[in-house]
C-alpha cells in the first residue's frame, strides 16, 4: 500500500526473528514474513499500519494547507491623494486563513501519539499562532496609521500639529520600511516572517496610542467643527476617536 513507507515495513520487520536478515537483504517474501512468526505480531502490523495511515492523512492536510499559502499572493493598495504610500490588503482574509488552518491543525492533534506526527503538528500550530498574533497587530497599526496620516498630511494638521509631527515622522518611516520590505516578498507568511516583527508592531500600537491620547484635544476639535472633517471619513475619525475615548478619563 502507498501509506507503508521503509521505515514502516523496518518497525514489522524489527519484530520477526528473521528480520535483520530481511532488513539487510532488502528481499522478503510472504513464505519468509510467515517463517519470521508475522502471524504472531498482528497486533503490531495493524498498529503501524494505522500509524502509516495516519502519516499519509496528516502529510496530504499539511501540503493541502502549505499549497494554499504558496498560492497567496502580496497584495498593496495605494494610499493617499498622490497614491505615493502603499498598505497592505486582505489582512482579514488572510486572518479568516489562518483561523481555518488552525482549527485543521487541531483536528490533528488525535494522531500525536505518533511522535512524527506530533513534531509536525506542533511546529505549524506555533507558525500559524505567530503568524496569526503579528498579522492582527498588522491590522491594528496599520488601520490607526492611515487616520493619522491623513491628520498629518492635511494643511489643519501641519499647521496646528508641529510639535507632535516628529512623532508621527518616526512611525510614518517605521511602517514605511516594513511596507517596503513586504513588497519585495511574493509569498505572504514570508511578509510576516522577519525576526522581532511581532514585538516591532506592539510597540508601534502602543506608540500609536500614545500619540492618538496626545492629539486628544486637536481631534475634538475635529468633532466639534465639521467643516474641519473634509479630510477624514467617518471611519477614520472613529478609529482614532475611540482609541482617545477608550483612554481618556473625562470623554
Amino acid at each position: 500500500r502507498e501509506q507503508f513507507k521503509d521505515k514502516h515495513w523496518t518497525r514489522i520487520l524489527e519484530k520477526l526473528k528473521n528480520g535483520s536478515n530481511l532488513i539487510t537483504q532488502n528481499y522478503f517474501t510472504l513464505k519468509n514474513l510467515k517463517h519470521g512468526g508475522i502471524n504472531d505480531q498482528l497486533n503490531e502490523v495493524e498498529r503501524v499500519y494505522l500509524e502509516a495511515v495516519s502519516e499519509t492523512q496528516m502529510e496530504k492536510e499539511i501540503e493541502s494547507i502549505q499549497s494554499e499559502w504558496e498560492r497567496t499572493e502580496v497584495r498593496f493598495q495605494a494610499y493617499g491623494e498622490d497614491k505615493s504610500r502603499q498598505v497592505l490588503t486582505g489582512i482579514e482574509f488572510l486572518l479568516l486563513l489562518v483561523d481555518r488552518h488552525l482549527e485543521k491543525i487541531q483536528k490533528m492533534r488525535k494522531f500525536e501519539q505518533i511522535e512524527e506526527i506530533k513534531v509536525t503538528i506542533r511546529n505549524w500550530e506555533s507558525k500559524l499562532d505567530l503568524k496569526q498574533k503579528i498579522m492582527r497587530s498588522c491590522e491594528e497599526f496599520q488601520t490607526k496609521w492611515k487616520g493619522l496620516f491623513k491628520i498629518f498630511n492635511s494643511a489643519i494638521g501641519q499647521k496646528q500639529l508641529r510639535s507632535e509631527n516628529d512623532l508621527f515622522e518616526k512611525l510614518d518611516k517605521e511602517f514605511l520600511d516594513f511596507t517596503t520590505k513586504a513588497g519585495k516578498k511574493t509569498n505572504i507568511l514570508d511578509v510576516f516572517s522577519d525576526p522581532g516583527l511581532e514585538e516591532k508592531f506592539t510597540r508601534l500600537n502602543f506608540e500609536a496610542d500614545a500619540l492618538i491620547q496626545n492629539l486628544n484635544p486637536f481631534i475634538r476639535g475635529l468633532k466639534d467643527d465639521a467643516k474641519r472633517l473634509n479630510f477624514l471619513s467617518d471611519e477614520d475619525f472613529m478609529t482614532l476617536f475611540g482609541e482617545v475615548g477608550r483612554r481618556s478619563p473625562n470623554p
